[in-house]
């Protein structure tokens, strides 16, 4: 009676293990999706280059260093010091009565 006993128990748990992994795999495959912002992220590259970007790029002008003046003056602002005092106020609250 013993072996029959184990003959079924290990069967039993050989069909849940068996039918637990096809559920996970199905599950995997068709529930799990890629978030939207990754999908964005992994979109590949456009390869082609334009050439016409390229070209209006090097007829735009160039701007000259500007000289810069012989003397430099540093001008310093007095800031005005601020001191915020701050005195304490005992505000009373009404004890409630039970």
């Amino acid at each position: 009676m013993f072996n029959k006993d184990f003959l079924i128990f290990s069967l039993m748990t050989f069909f849940t293990v068996a039918i637990w992994t096809a559920l996970e795999v199905y599950h995997v495959h068709t529930i799990t999706t890629v978030p939207a912002n990754l999908q964005e992220t992994i979109e590949p590259l456009n390869p082609k280059l334009n050439t016409k970007i390229i070209e209006e790029l090097k007829t735009r002008y160039t701007i000259e260093s500007l000289p810069t003046p012989a003397v430099m003056e540093v001008v310093k602002i007095a800031s005005p010091s601020v001191k915020a005092t701050v005195t304490p106020t005992i505000i009373s609250t009404p004890t409630p009565q039970i």
